[in-house]
């Protein structure tokens, strides 16, 4: 038998150039892949986070909101408390404006002619009272009278002294008392 040569050379060359050719698309389909896989991803988290931007916005506004509300609520809480107490006030002193006029009417009645009230002053619950009088029998009647009523208590007679009076003044002796006591 004869051998036969057979030049194999060029078609292994047009298949490795196939091959070559198959393996470059093929790397360049997977780069074009890979590339849009990761522009995509991209895409979607810049998406996603844009999203939650704005959600942080919304928040912060809804926030913000709550906030100033919160502190519009405290000041009325705090005027609601102004008006409480004021309300408060108003209605003690409403319990109480009889009083003032049940005190007076008791001192006016209490008076003997012979003095008269020069001041009247009141803090808290001790009531001050000073007066004139050219009689010091009626002195001692008002203290009487006083430490019997039942508006006042604990009268005491703090000083007696005599006023000075003009040398032309033919008219009575003046004596200033003052008088302390509670209610």
């Amino acid at each position: 038998m004869k051998s036969v040569n057979i030049n194999l050379l060029p078609w292994r060359e047009r298949r490795w150039q196939q091959r070559k050719v198959r393996f470059y698309l093929c790397f360049a389909a997977t780069l074009l892949l890979a590339v849009t896989f990761v522009v995509v991803t991209h895409l979607v988290l810049a998406h996603k986070i844009d999203r939650q931007n704005q959600r942080n916005v919304l928040l912060r506004e809804a926030i913000e909101t709550y906030q100033s509300s919160g502190a519009a609520i405290t000041q009325l809480s705090q005027l609601q408390d102004e008006w409480h107490s004021k309300m408060t006030q108003l209605t003690a002193l409403h319990a109480t404006r009889t009083e003032a006029v049940q005190l007076l009417n008791e001192l006016v009645d209490l008076l003997p002619e012979a003095a008269y009230w020069q001041r009247i002053h009141r803090q808290d619950q001790q009531l001050t009272l000073i007066g004139l009088s050219y009689d010091e029998a009626a002195i001692s009647k008002l203290v009487e009278d006083m430490a019997s009523s039942t508006w006042l208590k604990a009268v005491q007679l703090r000083s007696v002294e005599k006023q000075p009076q003009d040398e032309e003044d033919d008219s009575e002796n003046w004596q200033q008392f003052i008088l302390g006591t509670s209610l």
